[in-house]
C-alpha cells in the first residue's frame, strides 16, 4: 500500500503503518472496505481527507501481499478497538477467500506447507478487491426497493463528540440541507459518504439508547436510494453520496416509535 507521492501527505508503506494519525488511518480503511476507491490500471487508488481537509491518495497495487494488508487492519479490530461494520464485513469476505483456498490445499494433502499462510499468499488482493466492489457497490436502480433509516441529532451538542472524532465522523446539517433540496440529503465533504442501515435492523439500533443516540442522535430518516447514484451495500448497511427522504421521526415519543414501526413494515 503506497501513498500517491504528488500529495502533500505522501507517505510510503513505512510511514502510514506507523502514521501517528489514528483517524486518517481509520478513514482510509474504512473507504477502502466501502469500495470507495477506484480501479486505474494496475492501481487501486482510495482517497481521504485528513483533519485539515487536505486530500491523501494510496495506491494498493498487484504486489501488495494480503498479511500486509490484514496488518493495517488489525489495531482497528477487537479486542484492540471497535470494529466499523463494513470493515467487519470486508475482512469476513476476504476470510471466506482465505478459507476457499485452504480447503483446497487441504485436498491436495500439503503437508509440507503452513496452510493458512499459503492460503494468504495465493490470495490476490488487488483482484479480491476488484471483485468485492463489482459485488457490493451497486447503482441506486438495482437496489431501489430497499428502505433504509438513518439516525441523525439537530445538534451537534448532544452528541458524544469526544467518541465520533475517533471516527472521523462530522456532524452535518440536515435541516438546512432540506430547506435547499426539498427532500435531499447529500455528503458535504463529497468524500466519505453517509452511512444508513437497512430497515431490518432500525428497531434493535434504536432501543439501544445508550450508545446509539449519544453516538448518531435522537431523530430518524427513514430513507430511499436514487436511481442514479451508486451504493455500497452490505449485510447491514449501506453507504452512498446522495438520499431520498421519506420520513423524518423524533425517537424521544412512543407514539412515533409505534408510527416508524407500522412504516417499516409496509
Amino acid at each position: 500500500m503506497l501513498l500517491n507521492q504528488n500529495c502533500v501527505k505522501s507517505k510510503n508503506i513505512v510511514d502510514f503503518k506507523f502514521l501517528e494519525d489514528k483517524v486518517l488511518k481509520r478513514l482510509v480503511l474504512g473507504q477502502i472496505s466501502r469500495c470507495r476507491f477506484e480501479i486505474k490500471f494496475s492501481k487501486c487508488l482510495v482517497k481521504a481527507k485528513d483533519s485539515t481537509d487536505t486530500e491523501v491518495s494510496v495506491y494498493i497495487t498487484k504486489s501488495t501481499k494480503v498479511n500486509e494488508f490484514l496488518e493495517h487492519i488489525k489495531p482497528f479490530r477487537p479486542p484492540h478497538d471497535v470494529e466499523e461494520p463494513s470493515l467487519a464485513f470486508l475482512c469476513k469476505e476476504l476470510d471466506k477467500e482465505i478459507l476457499s483456498i485452504s480447503k483446497e490445499l487441504i485436498k491436495k494433502n500439503n503437508h509440507n506447507i503452513i496452510i493458512e499462510e499459503e492460503a494468504k499468499n495465493r490470495v490476490k488482493l488487488f483482484d479480491f478487491l476488484k471483485t468485492y466492489k463489482q459485488k457490493y457497490y451497486k447503482k441506486g436502480s438495482e437496489i431501489r426497493e430497499i428502505t433504509l433509516c438513518k439516525m441523525y441529532s439537530e445538534s451537534q451538542e448532544l452528541l458524544n463528540q469526544k467518541f465520533r472524532q475517533e471516527f472521523g465522523a462530522k456532524w452535518i446539517d440536515y435541516k438546512k440541507q432540506l430547506k435547499k433540496t426539498g427532500d435531499i440529503i447529500y455528503d458535504e465533504g463529497g468524500c466519505y459518504g453517509l452511512w444508513a442501515f437497512k430497515k431490518e435492523f432500525c428497531m434493535d439500533a434504536i432501543q439501544d439508547e445508550e450508545y446509539n443516540q449519544q453516538w448518531f442522535g435522537k431523530r430518524l430518516f427513514v430513507l430511499k436510494v436514487i436511481d442514479e447514484c451508486y451504493y455500497f451495500l452490505s449485510d447491514i448497511e449501506v453507504v452512498g453520496d446522495k438520499y431520498r427522504k421519506k420520513n423524518d421521526i423524533s425517537l424521544l415519543c412512543k407514539k412515533n416509535i409505534q408510527r416508524l414501526y407500522k412504516i417499516l413494515k409496509k
